[in-house]
C-alpha cells in the first residue's frame, strides 16, 4: 500500500530546548501553488520504460497482454522466430528466451534501466 501526501506550509524551528521537533504552519488556501502530479505504478511502468529504451536501440519489440500478464516480446533481427520476453514476476523483471544478440542487448538495457532508478 502506498500513501502519498503533499503539505504546503512553512517550517518553524523549535524555540524551546525541550521540543526538538519543528512546527509546520499550513499556508492559507490562496497561497498554495499546487504540485506536479506523480505517477505511482505497480511495476508496469518499468516494462513500458524498457520498451522505449529498446525502441531507441532499434530492437523490434511489442507489449503483449495486460495487467499482471503484461510482457515485452522482442524479436531477433536475424531470425524473427527467435524471441526474448521480459515480464514482471513477483515485483521483479524476468528475462527469458533464445540466446541471440537481442537477448544480450535486452539484458544490457535492463541493467541500464535499473541503474537509472
Amino acid at each position: 500500500t502506498l500513501q502519498v501526501a503533499y503539505v504546503s506550509g512553512t517550517l518553524q524551528r523549535a524555540t524551546d530546548m525541550q521540543s526538538k521537533l519543528p512546527l509546520l504552519h499550513p499556508l492559507a488556501a490562496e497561497e498554495v501553488q499546487g504540485h506536479q502530479p506523480v505517477l505511482i505504478s505497480n511495476g508496469m511502468l518499468k516494462i513500458l520504460k524498457l520498451k522505449g529504451m529498446l525502441d531507441a536501440a532499434k530492437i523490434a519489440c511489442e507489449v503483449r497482454g495486460a495487467g499482471s500478464r503484461q510482457q515485452l516480446v522482442c524479436r531477433s533481427a536475424a531470425d524473427p522466430s527467435r524471441e526474448v520476453a521480459v515480464r514482471q514476476e513477483n515485483g521483479q523483471l524476468a528475462l527469458d528466451g533464445d540466446v541471440c544478440a537481442e537477448y544480450f542487448v535486452v539484458r544490457s538495457k535492463i541493467y541500464e534501466a535499473l541503474t537509472m532508478c
